[in-house]
């Protein structure tokens, strides 16, 4: 039904077959939907200010509210029209000490009288509010992204020759499916020695998936952009020996990275915590430490799950239609 929402994936895929030329029959054939369920999705598309490229580069909860925005469009009138630009400005005063919503209804009502009641002022407020704010679930499969960040905190040896305590980035990266993670603690976070991590992350997990989404770290990024960021020109070269895709997330949104986020706190928990009293007096040392609560961490059942994120990782990486695209490391 056209009225039933599909999933973010869903609606991924079908921007995809749009891009790819495919009549609207045989994308409905294709994706077992309706003609009408696709021509309203391509309606919606069409009338949102984006091209097709442009929507599927955008996160799965702007695209959401892209999409879904129409949902309200039926309840739309000459009111909502003049409502719907101070809808903002209202729901900034909300948070100055002793506005109401009531307070704001008298001050829209003053300005509008033939305005909504004050119910109706409350819902449009609501729906705004939930619509701008909105979080769509990430939906991934296997091999499709992996997700790349430094540690906020390092680790750190002691130099054997001088004593003195060498703090170490730490690099982490996830597949957001699995939740298959992998933690290297590096010499520094310069380029050079984030692209010796990402190879061996890639000859950990076995090969390379579709794309590698990373914030706008100085290392790989030149220009931050919303559409089209520019990388490095070595990390291009990484990009096309492993074909793979490099994609950043918009600047200061790190709701667009969260399972890394998520991985990054629990390194903390379970690599970092463990390690707090160790001393290692090199940086091959503490890898080796990294590498043995890495295991356990990977290999520890999930909360509320019978498997864990290897399990996960190892079963659907061998089930995947789309296996990763795995080019030896030199």
């Amino acid at each position: 039904m056209a009225n039933h929402a599909k999933t973010m994936l869903q609606i991924r895929r079908l921007l995809q077959l749009l891009i790819s030329g495919l009549s609207e029959r045989q994308i409905a054939n294709t994706l077992g939907m309706s003609r009408n369920t696709v021509a309203t999705y391509l309606k919606r598309f069409k009338t949102s200010g984006y091209d097709f490229n442009q929507l599927l580069s955008l996160s799965d909860d702007t695209l959401g509210s892209v999409v879904y925005n129409h949902a309200i469009e039926s309840r739309k009138d000459e009111r909502y029209g003049r409502l719907s630009p101070k809808l903002g400005h209202y729901l900034s005063e909300l948070k100055r000490t002793g506005v109401t919503r009531m307070l704001l209804w008298e001050e829209y009502r003053r300005e509008d009288p033939d305005g909504y009641s004050y119910q109706q002022f409350c819902e449009h407020l609501n729906t705004y509010s939930q619509i701008r704010n909105a979080v769509m679930p990430q939906q991934h499969k296997p091999a499709e992204v992996l997700e790349i960040d430094f540690a906020g905190k390092k680790l750190s040896y002691i130099d054997k020759t001088s004593g003195e305590v060498l703090e170490c980035p730490v690099f982490v990266a996830v597949l957001p499916y699995s939740g298959y993670t992998y933690v290297e603690a590096l010499h520094n976070a310069t380029l050079d020695q984030l692209v010796g991590a990402l190879n061996r992350c890639l000859q950990y997990f076995g090969g390379a998936p579709a794309s590698i989404l990373t914030d706008n770290m100085r290392q790989m990024v030149i220009k931050s952009d919303r559409y089209e960021p520019t990388f490095t020109a070595l990390a291009e070269q990484f990009s096309v020996f492993y074909n793979t895709t490099l994609s950043a997330t918009r600047v200061e949104k790190p709701k667009d990275k969260a399972r890394v986020e998520k991985s990054v706190d629990l390194a903390y928990k379970r690599i970092y915590a463990p390690l707090r009293d160790n001393v290692v007096y090199s940086l091959s040392e503490l890898n080796y430490h990294i590498k043995l609560n890495l295991e356990k961490h990977n290999g520890c059942l999930m909360q509320k799950k019978d498997y864990s994120r290897k399990d996960r990782f190892v079963r659907m990486n061998n089930l995947c239609l789309t296996p990763f695209h795995y080019k030896p490391l030199k």
